[in-house]
């Protein structure tokens, strides 16, 4: 088995520091071998890394005596072995040693007489005392998931203490859908000075989103999904340029796929939404339609400059194009209508793809806007020290593309998982027509997008952007019904599937709509109302309408 590991040498401060870095990595029912002589720091170590995934201060003793300690953490249960005193592996049986590492975060010192029962891809941490007695050298190796873990794990260490981070915390932050991870690092209170306080560390590797599809490209290709940093770091400088409020960068390797930027903190809409006292959420919402009214004064190029790129590569920015559009509605049918049971003729789901032809076609004769696709409560943070439009922080733009300008809004005013009422919806929408007629020829004669692409108008046709909104807001509830249930079936994450019957919601909103008439017989004729809601879904694979 192929294993990879790191050295490095840390003082008492280091060793705390070392111990989180290594505590964020950490997964469910991970095992780590501590090993090294007396006063080699083994259950220093085990003490810090306990400390960083308990959701409150807790004392963490020796099990010098005990053999073990449990604790409850953030990623479950974590039992902290001493197996100092054992004789061998038929007292670790007596003990139930076997049930535990199968069901626990394991930290094991004096690991050798548990050899034959801990798995193959344990991670081993061997301290010993350096040459000066105040420093500890540390040896991480493991095999499997953790040479992949450690590997990365060097990466980002290297970034960190690059930009002056080497001596701050590190703390995991709760993930979404994505599969990028945040994790924040904290200043210690000495160091702060005119620093930053908080960063946080964004580890987005280089990845594709499935296998290629039978024109030879992937999924995340033909939809346009950033596949690296490139595009955060691109995206965000132009967007900052246009005076919104996107993370300043601090740390750059373009490379790995890690960066150190700026932290908003926690002022996250979605959150906020559901907090009493928090600013209400139609204030909320139409800060951001102001954010969203600013941006449409600023044309979208083709491609911008990557921030710390010496080699003048630039980021195409692609316009959202009939590809892209239709390979999102077809999750529907793809993901949603065989986890909801519904068997789907070849005749339907044709019927489904012709009836969006036309639809998809009409966005395409739309003028080109900054379109950044991801606009909504999880990704928009509250900044009031900032006068708007930057006081609303966005931090998942990395996506964006060049399309119809009313798709964002669909995003905010439809958000998928939180509830936006309809009478906010129809305000804000109000508003964003209100801004964008004061300026209906913002773009006009401007375009630095492709020759072919459509022209803006000089002026601004309500009724128009109100039929786009109803046909995007129809095109991004089916993308994400699909995604959903994606997310459930293929990545094991069936929580994302209480959101239902919200996008159901908005899309019957939008179905009200003349322009989506064909699709609304589609939906009544082909996903019946019990084919609707969370329960009705397995995630499994099992056919729960058979009988039906």
């Amino acid at each position: 088995m192929d294993t990879t590991g790191l050295t490095t040498t840390v003082d008492e401060a280091g060793l705390a520091v070392f111990a989180r870095h290594i505590a964020v990595l950490l997964s469910p029912r991970d095992t780590i071998r501590l090993e090294g002589d007396l006063g080699a720091g083994k259950t220093t170590f085990a003490r810090h890394v306990i400390a960083a995934l308990s959701p409150h201060e807790v004392e963490v003793a020796s099990p010098t005596f005990a053999i073990a300690h449990t604790y409850d953490t953030t990623l479950g249960p974590l039992a902290h072995f001493d197996l100092y005193r054992l004789g061998g592996v038929d007292d670790l049986i007596e003990l139930g040693f076997e049930e535990t590492l199968a069901s626990h975060v394991s930290l094991i010192e004096w690991p050798g007489c548990a050899d034959a029962l801990l798995p193959a891809d344990a991670l081993t941490l061997r301290l010993s005392v350096a040459d000066d007695p105040g420093q500890r050298m540390v040896v991480a190796s493991g095999g499997g998931a953790w040479a992949k873990r450690l590997d990365r794990l060097t990466q980002r260490l290297a970034l960190i203490e690059r930009a002056g981070w080497a001596k701050a915390w590190i703390e995991r932050l709760p993930g979404d859908a994505s599969v990028r991870r945040y994790d924040r690092l904290l200043r210690p209170p000495a160091n702060l000075c005119a620093a930053p306080a908080s960063a946080l560390l964004m580890d987005a590797p280089r990845a594709t989103d499935g296998p290629k599809l039978e024109d030879g490209r992937t999924y995340s290709q033909i939809a346009h999904l950033a596949e690296s940093v490139s595009a955060f770091t691109a995206v965000g400088e132009a967007l900052r340029g246009f005076g919104l409020s996107t993370p300043a960068l601090y740390g750059i390797d373009d490379a790995a796929g890690v960066l150190l930027i700026e932290d908003f903190g926690a002022s996250v809409f979605q959150t906020l939404y559901q907090e009493a006292g928090a600013p209400d959420q139609e204030r909320l919402v139409l800060a951001a339609v102001d954010a969203l009214v600013a941006l449409r004064a600023s044309p979208p190029p083709t491609d911008l400059p990557i921030p710390g790129r010496l080699d003048g590569q630039r980021h195409r920015l692609a316009r959202y194009d009939a590809d892209a559009l239709a390979i999102e509605v077809d999750l529907l049918p793809t993901w949603y209508a065989p986890m909801a049971g519904l068997d789907l003729s070849a005749d339907a789901i044709a019927a489904y793809r012709a009836l969006w032809a036309p639809l998809i076609e009409g966005l395409q004769q739309e003028p080109d806007h900054w379109v950044l696709r991801d606009v909504h409560s999880p990704n928009l943070l509250w900044l009031p020290e900032r006068e708007a439009p930057a006081d609303v922080g966005f931090i998942d733009f990395q996506d964006a593309v060049r399309g119809p300008a009313a798709y964002d809004l669909v995003s905010l005013l439809q958000d998928a998982r939180c509830t936006v009422p309809a009478y906010i919806e129809a305000r804000a929408l109000a508003a964003y027509i209100a801004g964008a007629n004061a300026k209906p020829n913002a773009n006009a004669n401007v375009n630095a997008g492709a020759a072919d692409a459509p022209q803006p108008s000089a002026t601004f046709n309500e009724a128009a952007f109100r039929a786009s909104y109803a046909v995007l807001g129809g095109q991004r509830a089916c993308k994400i019904l699909g995604i959903f249930a994606r997310l459930a079936k293929r990545d094991g994450k069936p929580q994302y599937l209480r959101h239902l019957p919200r996008l159901w919601a908005y899309l019957d909103r939008n179905l009200t709509h003349p322009a989506l008439a064909e699709l609304k017989a589609w939906c009544d004729t082909h996903v019946p109302a019990s084919a609707r809601e969370p329960e009705t879904l397995n995630p499994a694979g099992e056919n729960r309408f058979a009988s039906r």
